[in-house]
């Protein structure tokens, strides 16, 4: 398994059970060095792309998953 780090939207836990229901919760946590930060909204998406970007003054609240190799392929 591996270990991910859901945020932006994929922190609903209603969303997470549709897009990988064969991973656990395991809990919240924080990534330090990273930021949260928007994006792709010139690609013609409806609204900008969270996403994460390195930044050592920053953190970002997350939610952890044991991720089955069967749901990695499905985010």
């Amino acid at each position: 398994m591996t270990l991910y780090a859901a945020y932006g939207s994929n922190m609903d836990p209603a969303q997470m059970l549709q897009r990988a229901p064969y991973s656990p919760h395991r809990g919240t946590g924080w990534l330090e060095g990273w930021r949260l930060t928007f994006g792709g909204e010139e690609i013609g998406w409806e609204g900008a792309l969270a996403t994460v970007v390195e930044d050592p003054h920053h953190h970002v609240f997350v939610s952890l998953y044991d991720l089955t190799a069967q749901d990695e392929e499905s985010l």
